[in-house]
């Protein structure tokens, strides 16, 4: 059985089941956007202080290489940020959804997200992760409280996500 028919296979079991949604419905507005856009934003200007407000004050990144608390993750995150840009040299993240389950207080999504950094010469370097994040709003703001981020996803995983 080849790849594509796998795929077409396990969409209509996951839609059969109302276990997916539509490529149209992941694409329409949902309340967590403005986070992602934010996280966005604050990766193409380097400002981790806007990235850190994107997270609940115990919030956790959980990776492959284990659990760290994300108050201890964003200064490394800052360090190799403002090298990129000290460098002039820039970043960029965008983010894919394969799962969106939302209410009006938490969440939870899944897909791949795409980080790009350029250096001063205009050389790419493009990484897609697999992630898991789980969402709390609170005071109207939405945080993120664990972000997961299972491993390396692929440029043609990407591309059979919606963007949105």
């Amino acid at each position: 059985m080849n790849t594509s028919l796998i795929r077409k296979t396990i969409f209509i079991l996951c839609a059969s089941a109302g276990l997916c949604l539509s490529a149209t419905a992941l694409a329409q507005a949902v309340p967590t956007d403005p986070l992602y856009d934010q996280i966005i934003d604050s990766v193409a200007n380097a400002d981790f202080d806007a990235m850190a407000s994107t997270y609940h004050p115990d919030a956790i990144l959980v990776s492959t290489k284990g659990t760290k608390p994300i108050a201890n993750v964003i200064p490394q995150w800052r360090n190799s940020g403002e090298q990129v840009k000290e460098d002039g040299g820039s970043a960029s993240v965008a983010f894919r959804f394969s799962s969106r389950q939302i209410d009006e207080s938490t969440g939870f999504e899944s897909g791949i997200f795409r980080y790009q950094s350029t250096d001063a010469n205009g050389n790419q370097k493009t990484s897609y992760v697999y992630f898991e994040s789980l969402t709390i709003n609170q005071g109207g703001q939405w945080l993120t409280l664990m972000e997961r981020q299972k491993g390396p996803a692929d440029k043609a995983m990407w591309e059979q996500l919606a963007p949105r």
